[in-house]
C-alpha cells in the first residue's frame, strides 16, 4: 500500500521540479509549458497542429507556432535542471528488448 508521506514528497518534488521548468522557459513560458504538457499526454498526432486539441493546451492553435518561434527557453539552465533530477533518482537497472536471432536458441 502507498505511503500517503511519501505520495505527498513524490507531489511536492514534481511540482517543485515543474516549477523549475517554467522559469526557464522565457517569454512565451505559458505557451510552451501547455505545450510541453500536451506533447506528454498526447499518444499520437499526425501533425504539430493537433498538439493544439489536446486538453492540456488551453490555447488556439496559432499559439503553438508563437511559441516555439518566439520562445527564448534557457537551455543550459533547463538542462542542468533535468540532469539534476536524473542524478537524484535512486539506481535503476535498465532492460533493453531481448530478441532472439535465427540460430541462438
Amino acid at each position: 500500500m502507498c505511503n500517503s508521506t511519501t505520495a505527498t514528497e513524490h507531489l511536492n518534488r514534481l511540482q517543485a521540479f515543474r516549477q523549475q521548468v517554467y522559469e526557464r522557459l522565457g517569454p512565451t513560458r505559458d505557451a510552451l509549458f501547455e505545450l510541453s504538457d500536451a506533447v506528454l499526454l498526447t499518444p499520437a498526432v499526425n501533425s504539430f497542429a493537433e498538439f493544439s486539441l489536446s486538453p492540456a493546451f488551453r490555447r488556439r492553435w496559432p499559439s503553438l507556432y508563437e511559441a516555439v518561434q518566439d520562445g527564448q527557453p534557457d537551455r543550459l539552465s533547463l538542462l542542468d535542471v533535468y540532469l539534476s533530477e536524473v542524478n537524484a533518482l535512486p539506481e535503476q537497472r535498465w532492460c533493453g528488448w531481448a530478441t532472439r536471432l535465427p540460430g541462438h536458441g
